[in-house]
């Protein structure tokens, strides 16, 4: 082998590294040629079956691959529950990271991670109790929102509070068996970090902590969930 490898020329070693370069931009690319726009119905079972969240409306489907193969939702509505009247935030550009091996297979849809960035969030009282248990009992991949603003409404329609988000991150690590909500972002003018997890070990028992920065105040908290009870 190490022969082979001394035989070979620089320029030919340049070659085949072009050859290679290009064979893998081709193979990411070719995804551009399918007709995306056919998928919406696709899109929006695969979401609701591995995300347990609803996307209506859904129009304007394109394909990227830089940084990683995504598609581009230019626009879509975003539910928690079917059920909801409202939606909670009227989502632009929203990208949905997918696996390329079950796309050129068999055109199966395979969503690896959902990205939100730039949105505005609206939740009611209904919206939060939807959240919660969807926090405590829905199975999820990947959410990650980035650079965006939550927004809280009163009984009356009209919003009380302003949380702007970092970067919110909720996921289940499939390794250590567990299930994550990490925000960074700022309510009432002040930054804090706050952290949810819930081992599946124990998944009546979940633990969060946050902590605010200026005034400096670290909250911990242990909520042990009675399912039978409902409580």
């Amino acid at each position: 082998m190490k022969n082979f490898i001394k035989k070979i020329k620089p320029f030919e070693i340049i070659l085949i590294s072009i050859a290679i370069f290009f064979s893998f931009t081709l193979y990411l690319s070719i995804p551009v040629l399918f007709n995306y726009e056919s998928f919406g119905d696709k899109l929006e079972k695969e979401i609701n079956k591995d995300f347990k969240i609803h996307l209506k409306n859904i129009s304007g489907i394109k394909y990227n691959f830089i940084p990683s193969p995504h598609l581009i939702i230019e626009q879509s509505d975003l539910y928690l529950d079917k059920n909801e009247k409202v939606e909670i935030a009227k989502i632009k550009k929203l990208k949905i990271y997918l696996s390329l091996i079950q796309l050129y297979r068999d055109k199966k849809i395979n969503i690896k991670e959902i990205y939100i960035k730039n949105a505005n969030l609206y939740f009611n009282y209904n919206h939060l109790k939807n959240f919660y248990e969807h926090l405590n009992t829905k199975i999820t991949k990947k959410i990650v929102i980035q650079n965006s603003n939550f927004f809280y409404k009163n009984k009356l329609g009209e919003v009380t509070t302003i949380s702007p988000v970092k970067k919110l991150d909720y996921f289940i690590d499939l390794k250590n068996k567990q299930k994550n909500l990490n925000i960074v972002g700022n309510l009432f003018d002040i930054d804090y970090k706050f952290l949810w997890e819930k081992n599946y070990q124990n998944p009546n028992l979940s633990e969060s902590n946050i902590k605010f920065k200026n005034p400096n105040i670290k909250i911990n908290n242990k909520t042990y969930r009675d399912i039978e009870n409902d409580n």
